[in-house]
């Protein structure tokens, strides 16, 4: 059964407990491993010396799925909290970003995986972003 199958198929919108389904593992196991490492980048991100973690140091530390699921995000949450920066300029930055970090060939095989996501019709999109 593939990725998508198998979230289509959750019947939980706890996020920790439809991770811990699909790993196959007890939610307080992905509880703990989530606590851990998101303190563990936020720790890192605090003491770095480099302005750029993100592409810089973690993207090397994750797996290349769990970075770009990851950068993603972080774009999305800054579409959906900037008031003073264009939309098409972080998607811009965005794109320009991945085409330092091995351009369009590399990360093409993430975005296969999301074309058929649908942003929130809050957002003003009816149809996927990474379409």
């Amino acid at each position: 059964m593939g990725a998508r199958s198998l979230i289509d198929e959750l019947e939980t919108d706890d996020i920790l407990e439809a991770v811990a389904q699909q790993a196959g593992m007890q939610r307080q196991d992905v509880s703990l491993v989530a606590d851990l490492l998101f303190r563990e980048m936020h720790k890192r991100q605090y003491e770095t010396e480099t302005d750029d973690y993100l592409c810089s140091r973690l993207r090397f530390d994750l797996s290349e799925f769990a970075w770009i699921h990851l950068y993603q995000f972080l774009v999305l949450c800054q579409l959906r909290s900037s008031h003073t920066r264009d939309a098409e300029d972080l998607i811009g930055n965005s794109i320009v970003q991945l085409q330092y970090l091995g351009g369009k060939s590399q990360w093409r095989k993430y975005f296969i995986e999301m074309t058929n996501w649908k942003m929130s019709s809050k957002y003003g999109r009816d149809t996927g972003l990474y379409s």
